[in-house]
């Protein structure tokens, strides 16, 4: 990771980190992953812990009330729930790919082309 990367996701987490993490709970994948960015940001402890177990509580509490409702009916829906859960599976690993693919080429236009992202600083010479 380049120093630039660090300070956009230091930059976003200050803007958004807490939405981010809550929303995150919710969601497949994402929910084992956020954690990485929150730390890199170095999100405080106290409001990472707080909308982590907000937002795992909602979510587990939300899948019991569910399942209480289902009842009997659990295993017919289960088997089409863990499509959607596939599907939303695919959707976020699509969504990695495109993102270090787009890493990658840019990394490469960088590397033919240094002189366009690297300008160098001029110091005046000892002789002058």
């Amino acid at each position: 990771m380049r120093p630039k990367d660090i300070e956009k996701t230091e930059a976003y987490f200050a803007r958004h980190g807490g939405k981010t993490i809550f929303i995150g709970r919710f969601l497949p994948v994402v929910r084992h992953l956020i954690s990485i960015p929150a730390g890199i940001a170095r999100m405080p402890l106290p409001s990472f812990l707080t909308l982590t177990f907000l937002g795992a509580t909602i979510w587990g509490g939300g899948l019991m009330v569910v399942g209480y409702q289902l009842g009997a009916n659990w295993e017919a829906i289960a088997a089409k729930a863990k499509r959607v859960d596939l599907v939303i599976a695919a959707v976020v690993v699509l969504a990695i790919v495109a993102v270090v693919v787009r890493f990658v080429l840019r990394r490469r236009r960088e590397q033919k082309n240094p002189e366009a992202i690297v300008t160098p600083i001029k110091t005046p010479s000892s002789s002058d």
